[in-house]
């Protein structure tokens, strides 16, 4: 009988981790849908663009994480950095879903508002953090050596 090695266990663990997070996306993402039919609902059957398209974010983003995860495996999930590129990453989802939200009862209301633009570069901000971060991961030593 052999034993698995600490790699291979850690590669299980971060594909397990890995599935959840893809179910919590996808319904995360279908709660937004869903919310957004009911908002319509109760609008009087007036929607907006921007809130029926909110859920694409965390749909891709989703994709896309459990996505990079699958494909780096324990070497993108044991980097020292790895917990600040989740937060950067995910809080970029979370501020422009927020932002659509906004954006789309702004629209249904039939106003407008100066500050909406703030999800949106901050979101950006967020985004290109996460993306420096996960660069930076992806130039260091300890990343490029076989797991």
């Amino acid at each position: 009988m052999s034993v698995p090695s600490a790699t291979s266990f850690l590669s299980g663990i971060d594909m397990i981790l890995a599935r959840r997070e893809f179910i919590f996306y996808l319904a995360a993402a279908v709660l937004l849908l869903a919310f957004d039919r009911t908002y319509a609902i109760f609008s009087h059957g007036i929607s907006s663009l921007s809130m029926t398209l909110m859920f694409l974010p965390v749909l891709l983003g989703g994709i896309l994480w459990v996505g990079l995860r699958w494909f780096f495996k324990a070497r993108l999930w044991g980097h020292r950095l790895y917990r600040m590129l989740s937060f950067f990453y995910h809080s970029a989802i979370v501020v422009l879903v927020n932002g659509l939200l906004v954006n789309g009862i702004l629209e249904i209301a039939e106003t407008d508002s100066k500050y909406v633009i703030i999800f949106w570069i901050l979101s950006v901000v967020l985004a290109g953090l996460a993306i420096l971060i996960f660069v930076f991961i992806a130039k260091s030593r300890r990343f490029r050596m076989k797991s």
